[in-house]
C-alpha cells in the first residue's frame, strides 16, 4: 500500500487544528533560533506565510534551509512549476539539497510509476543518504511511488530529525502499522520532549488507534486482522 499523492508539508497540514503557537523556550528540536518561527509556519500549514518571510536578515549559513524550507511551501501549495524554473539544473547538480526539491516536484507534477523521478530519487538515495533535504524529499517520492521499504531505510537515517520521524509514521498509519507509528512517536517524545510536531504526531496515532479500537469492537473481522498484523496466532 503507497501513500496517494503524499506532499511532505501538507501531510501535517492534515490535523493542524491541533496545532498551537510556540515561542522559542518550546522551539522546534536541532532548529536555529531564527529559523524557529519559520519552521513553526511551516509546520502549522501557513505556507504563503513561509514563502513570504522576511529572511534578509538570517546568517548566510541558514541560507540553503530557508530555501529549501520555502520550496517546500511551494510545494505543499502545488506550485511545482515554481519549483522547477527557480532551481537551475546546474544548482540540482551541485547541490543535492535542491536536486531533492526538484525531484519532488517532477514526480509531484505528473505522478507516475514511469516517472524519471523516482529513478532520480533512488540515485540521489544511494549517493547522498546522509543528507537530510534527501531523506525526506526523496523519501516523499519513494512513499508515493509505493516504495515504502526504500523510503523508511532513507527516512532511518536521520540524525534527530523530527520532520523526519513525522514522514515514517506517516508511512506506517498508511501502511496500517500503528504498532509502528506508535514506537515512532515514544521515541520522538524521548528526544523532542514537547514540541509542535511530537503533539501532532501522538494525536496522529492516537486518532487512528481510537478509530481502530472502535471498529475492532464492532467487527470481529477487524479482531482477527489486527492479530495477524501483530503476529498473534489465531486461537484454537
Amino acid at each position: 500500500m503507497h501513500i496517494s499523492k503524499l506532499q511532505y508539508g501538507s501531510i501535517l497540514d492534515r490535523w493542524r487544528s491541533v496545532a498551537y503557537p510556540l515561542g522559542p523556550s518550546n522551539s522546534l528540536t536541532n532548529k536555529p533560533p531564527e529559523l524557529v518561527y519559520i519552521h513553526i509556519a511551516f509546520h502549522q500549514g501557513q505556507y504563503q506565510a513561509v514563502i513570504d518571510f522576511d529572511t534578509s536578515t538570517f546568517s548566510s549559513t541558514n541560507a540553503l534551509p530557508v530555501r529549501i524550507l520555502q520550496l517546500r511551501a511551494h510545494i505543499a501549495l502545488q506550485s511545482y512549476s515554481h519549483v522547477l524554473s527557480s532551481v537551475s539544473s546546474s544548482e540540482a547538480s551541485s547541490t543535492p539539497d535542491l536536486a531533492a526539491a526538484r525531484c519532488l516536484a517532477t514526480y509531484l507534477q505528473s505522478p507516475s510509476a514511469s516517472s524519471p523521478a523516482i529513478a532520480e530519487a533512488e540515485s540521489l538515495a544511494a549517493k547522498h543518504a546522509d543528507n537530510l533535504s534527501v531523506q525526506l524529499l526523496v523519501g516523499t517520492v519513494l512513499a508515493n511511488a509505493g516504495k515504502n521499504e526504500e523510503a523508511l531505510t532513507l527516512l532511518g537515517k536521520h540524525q534527530g530529525s523530527l520532520d523526519a520521524v513525522a514522514l515514517i509514521v506517516q508511512i506506517h498509519l498508511a501502511q496500517n502499522r500503528a504498532d509502528l507509528a506508535g514506537k515512532e512517536a515514544r521515541s520522538a517524545r524521548a528526544f523532542a520532549q514537547d514540541t509542535l510536531v511530537v503533539n501532532l504526531i501522538e494525536a496522529w496515532v492516537g486518532m487512528r488507534e481510537v478509530s481502530y479500537r472502535e471498529q475492532s469492537i464492532c467487527s470481529p473481522a477487524i479482531r482477527v486482522m489486527a492479530r495477524k498484523e501483530k503476529g498473534v496466532p489465531k486461537k484454537q
